[in-house]
């Protein structure tokens, strides 16, 4: 049991990584910044996940139209359109994956420390 929490908490913290490397990544890259920049127009000074997902969703309503991700996108960058959305779609789990690496690292560690050990067998006999 202790070598499988050892691999759960491996596991979880490449999520933890991949969670909050991936936003960091999104955050930091230019076109990203250039779609983030074009959003102050809307009035929005920050690029949360929430509002991605929003847009991804197509239920963001700006003065009586329905705004999508791919709207903003085509405006802004339409020559690198499919890498936005991709790094748009990582970017709104970003929360998610960051907290299932959290709970898998956490039991994995649980495991580790407090797992059953796998007895030795013996094969002296005793008389």
């Amino acid at each position: 049991m202790k070598k499988f929490g050892v691999f759960l908490l491996i596991i979880g913290l490449l999520l933890l990584v991949v969670g909050i490397g991936g936003r960091y990544v999104v955050e930091n890259h230019e076109k990203i910044k250039e779609v983030k920049a074009y959003l102050t127009v809307f009035g929005l000074d920050e690029l949360t996940p929430e509002f991605v997902q929003t847009l991804l969703d197509g239920e963001l309503e700006v003065l009586g139209r329905t705004i999508t991700a791919e709207d903003i996108v085509q405006e802004v960058a339409a020559e690198d359109a499919d890498l936005i959305m991709a790094g748009a779609w990582v970017y709104s789990r970003t929360p998610l994956i960051t907290k299932i690496g959290l709970i898998v690292a956490g039991v994995g560690l649980l495991l580790a420390i407090f797992g059953p050990r796998k007895k030795k067998q013996s094969y002296a006999r005793y008389a």
